[in-house]
């Protein structure tokens, strides 16, 4: 941070000219997901500045405030990976961090999109007190949902809590359970943001040698492997939270059948072990 031209950046993010350079980028011809890249960049970087003080929490909001314009409507195939795929992703998220607390941090994002089908703004929502027991079984609430958490999950959801403990003292029960991490390896106070998850996964696509690949991407990935390992249509509505079945099939038969992924029907329901104590909040 210290490098950074602070004294320019702080001037140049303002609104108004963060519009004007996303109309910008749309003239030059850039695509939509170039557009989406490009706003996530902006705003986590002035979050990152108001964290260390540089600008208010205020000035950094009215960033978020910033729409991507509207670009001439070029659909794109739809990016399904089949479960080696999958795999290499939550294998260089153990390692592509440039620190411990960054790989653990993107571990825990990773499984919360593959595992329980978050959307990324779902992710950045959650908070500690969104991991309960019920009946002694870990779950993690979503909405008015609650979802079985698997045991690769739980184990992630430990050390990332033994982690912030360790730097801040116990989260609080309201506080934000996915965060930023620093270059130094700091943890910080704040929560991610939907842009910050998106970045991570594409960043950790790149990294992986993959197309680039967005939590949409997995989220679909997901539900059509569900799909063609033969889930039924209602489990998989409960998963993605639609509002009702006739969404959900509208959603499916928007998805080109695949190859099922590994274990896709019984992932969740069958990675549970009643009589293993989880370290978790009532």
């Amino acid at each position: 941070m210290k490098k950074l031209p602070l004294t320019p950046l702080k001037r140049s993010l303002v609104a108004q000219k963060f519009v004007a350079w996303l109309n910008s980028l749309v003239e030059e011809g850039h695509g939509r997901q170039s557009l989406d890249q490009a706003r996530a960049s902006i705003v986590t970087l002035a979050e990152l500045l108001a964290d260390d003080g540089h600008i208010t929490h205020p000035h950094a909001q009215t960033m978020q405030t910033v729409n991507v314009p509207s670009v001439a409507h070029n659909p794109s195939p739809t990016r399904l990976l089949d479960g080696t795929e999958l795999v290499h992703l939550l294998t260089v998220a153990r390692e592509s961090g440039r620190n411990p607390q960054q790989n653990i941090r993107n571990q825990l994002v990773m499984l919360l999109l593959c595992k329980v089908a978050l959307r990324r703004e779902e992710v950045s929502a959650l908070r500690w007190q969104d991991v309960v027991l019920n009946q002694g079984r870990p779950m993690l609430r979503v909405g008015k949902s609650l979802f079985p958490v698997p045991r690769e999950l739980v184990q992630m959801l430990d050390h990332w809590r033994n982690l912030i403990t360790e730097e801040l003292g116990e989260p609080a029960p309201n506080s934000a359970l996915v965060r930023r991490v620093w270059k130094g390896g700091r943890v910080g106070r704040q929560g991610l943001s939907a842009d910050g998850v998106w970045l991570i996964v594409v960043e950790l696509s790149k990294d992986a040698s993959i197309e680039r690949v967005t939590p949409d991407d997995l989220r679909r990935s997901i539900a059509a492997g569900m799909r063609d390992g033969g889930t039924s249509l209602e489990e998989i509505n409960h998963l993605l939270r639609h509002r009702s079945i006739r969404v959900t099939e509208r959603f499916l038969a928007k998805i080109p059948a695949k190859t099922p992924l590994p274990g896709d029907k019984a992932e969740v329901e069958d990675d549970y072990d009643e009589d293993e104590d989880y370290d978790v909040d009532d």
